[in-house]
């Protein structure tokens, strides 16, 4: 199997140079329809390939400004640049599902992917280690940045991956899928004797009157399921048999049928005495949202507060048109002052809403012309607007200047309460949402020098010391990493936190004396020891003033007298259980009592402390206290890598 992989991949790679070569435009085979096993499984075949390691995501790039009244785009783009290997943080990328696109400097669409797991599926592909082809190697010298849409589930991601494929043809992506689509059961309400059945396409001729559709569905194995389930369910395979050969009414077996098609799949709500309508909605969930005839010229707009500062907003729209995500428009508004009156809030939310969407639609004039308009037929909102009248009569004029023949109707409305359209409202408010609050999260990285809401509040701590059972929420933690080219100019670094922020003015880095040949863990062993023997020296207390309630540190940015060698109240080493055993005999080397200390590596994200051999379970990769971990090992590896670049320029 191994061995059938690399040939194929050396046989595409071929092709692929050879287009590029010649502007070749990449196409599938005529009229395939079937996705091939290596195009279903290349997140989990890249992922095989690829070794772990920090990842080298570069800094988020925005426009964003602060006033709705001149509102900037700002995306969820994470750049890259020649800088890119210095370490950068990019908790901020959830572990959710949802589809990446790299773009080059323009702009322009170089790959299309999905991931169940976005975080990790991005970094594997800026681990230092990783073994790419040359395909991707080539996608990653011209990749400028990385962006990024949440997706509710890994099967809408699969869908609008395909969609997006289609539209844009990315030409790193492996096939380019011009004629292929996701299969749908189809109702042949037009026969004398009409059926349910597996379609690869939705037909758009004249014909299309006859057929009802029903979908799009990942793969047909679900179809048949469904298909199979209709007929345990109501035999209709035998009645139209018997039918056509006139032992049964026609009349009675096509009433038969719409009972079926009524029950199964045109009813509004789930039937509990329906197991089949049960199964079917679960399958079609990622239809309602890139497969509904009700996103096919929809915007969705959702509003949430930022993390780091509740005076400001993200404001979300997403554009969805004909199965795809054509545009994404995020603005930070600041909110107006609540006076503590709590039926303010919808109101002061409902304000924003309708400053934004004025400001938004009049900004067409400036929007790339594309393949889809920019103007919906339906806006959907999560609060009401407080004149829609105004704003559908704002939305038309700009409308006529720049589509002149476009006319009908606008509507705009919150979610349905009852209806056909429930579902789907809701499918679509979840997907803004979670956009929406993801931009806010990040803003608030961004505002806060990188440190999220959750290690400025107290949270992360008081996680910490549940996680690792401390006697008390730690205040100043301090974390160590080593960095070396192949054993040469070895440095050490040492960062500082203190209640949640970055105190730099206590970083310090190490020149490593005794350390040959990259012995990272001789290494740690050495520092640790020096940083210790360095207070006992001093006569550092042991114990952080924050235990005592003596004030001191601030907010961790001040350049007071906060004392550099006093015992913090928990080490992070940036490593496995080899390096946490290494720092924990130097410390012991340095005749200093061991102090709170634990390590998080890099591989999965792992936890170890001192008296197991196995990580400690964690829980989910998102939670506070392993964010806060992870900032303090991402910054302690980007201070290291920093002075050891210095030191390795200045011997030269």
């Amino acid at each position: 199997m191994e061995a059938c992989l690399r040939e194929t991949e050396r046989r595409r790679t071929k092709q692929l140079e050879y287009n590029l070569i010649n502007n070749v435009e990449s196409k599938s085979t005529s009229s395939s329809n079937m996705m091939s096993i290596f195009d279903l499984l290349k997140d989990e075949i890249a992922a095989e390939k690829d070794s772990s390691g920090k990842s080298s995501i570069g800094n988020n790039k925005s426009n964003n400004r602060d006033e709705a009244q001149n509102p900037q785009p700002l995306p969820q783009r994470v750049g890259l640049g020649e800088t890119t290997a210095s370490g950068v943080i990019t908790d901020h990328i959830p572990s959710k599902p949802g589809v990446y696109f790299w773009k080059d400097i323009n702009g322009k669409y170089l790959y299309i992917g999905k991931a169940k797991k976005l975080r990790s599926r991005v970094k594997s592909y800026l681990s230092p280690g990783a073994k790419h082809t040359l395909r991707i190697k080539k996608m990653l010298e011209k990749a400028e940045s990385v962006e990024f849409v949440l997706t509710p589930s890994d099967r809408d991601a699969l869908l609008l991956e395909s969609n997006l494929i289609k539209q844009h043809q990315p030409p790193y992506n492996v096939l380019l899928k011009d004629d292929e689509a996701y299969p749908y059961i189809c109702a042949s309400i037009g026969d004398r004797y009409p059926q349910f059945f597996a379609v690869p396409r939705r037909l758009e001729t004249a014909e299309a009157s006859k057929f009802r559709y029903y979908g799009p569905y990942p793969n047909f194995n679900e179809i048949n399921t469904v298909l199979e389930s209709i007929e345990r369910r109501y035999g209709l395979r035998t009645k139209s048999f018997a039918a056509r050969h006139g032992s049964e009414n026609g009349v009675e077996y096509k009433r038969e049928f719409e009972n079926a098609l009524k029950e199964v799949f045109e009813s509004p709500n789930s039937d509990e005495s329906c197991p089949v309508l049960a199964l079917r909605e679960q399958f079609e969930e990622a239809s309602l949202l890139f497969g509904s005839e009700y996103n096919k010229c929809r915007d969705v707009v959702a509003i949430e507060r930022c993390s780091s500062d509740t005076t400001k907003a993200i404001v979300y729209l997403v554009q969805l048109r004909d199965g795809v995500v054509s545009g994404k428009f995020s603005y930070s508004p600041l909110l107006p002052s609540m006076d503590g009156q709590a039926g303010d809030e919808s109101l002061a939310l409902s304000d924003v809403l309708q400053t934004i969407l004025e400001k938004h639609y009049a900004s067409a004039g400036d929007a790339v012309a594309g393949a889809h308009s920019f103007f919906p037929d339906e806006i959907l909102c999560d609060y009401e607007v407080h004149d829609s009248r105004s704003l559908k009569q704002s939305i038309r004029k700009f409308r006529r200047l720049a589509e002149p023949s476009r006319r009908g109707a606008i509507q705009i409305r919150t979610p349905n309460k009852k209806g056909p359209r429930v579902r789907s409202d809701e499918r679509a408010m979840t997907f803004a949402n979670d956009n929406a609050k993801q931009l806010a999260v990040t803003q608030g990285f961004k505002d806060q020098a990188g440190s999220l809401e959750t290690s400025l509040d107290g949270t992360a701590a008081s996680e910490l010391r549940k996680l690792l059972s401390l006697e008390r929420n730690p205040r100043k933690i301090e974390c160590y990493d080593i960095s070396h080219t192949q054993g040469e100019g070895g440095v050490a670094s040492r960062v500082v936190f203190v209640d949640g922020r970055p105190a730099k003015h206590l970083y310090r880095k190490f020149n490593l004396k005794t350390v040959e040949n990259g012995d990272d863990y001789a290494g740690l062993e050495e520092v640790l020891e020096r940083r210790f023997r360095r207070a006992n020296f001093a006569g550092a207390s042991q114990i952080h003033p924050a235990a005592t309630g003596v004030a001191g540190g601030g907010n961790g940015n001040d350049t007071g007298n906060d004392d550099a060698w006093e015992h913090p109240d928990l080490v992070v080493i940036d490593g496995g259980k080899g390096q946490l055993n290494a720092a924990i005999k130097g410390i012991q080397r340095a005749n200093a009592a061991i102090p709170e200390i634990c390590a998080i590596a890099k591989d999965k994200e792992e936890v170890f402390v001192p008296g197991t051999s196995h990580p400690i379970n964690v829980g989910s990769p998102d939670t506070p206290a392993l964010l806060l971990l992870r900032h303090l090992r991402d910054e302690s590896h980007r201070f290291a890598l920093k002075s050891h670049r210095r030191r390795r320029s200045r011997s030269m």
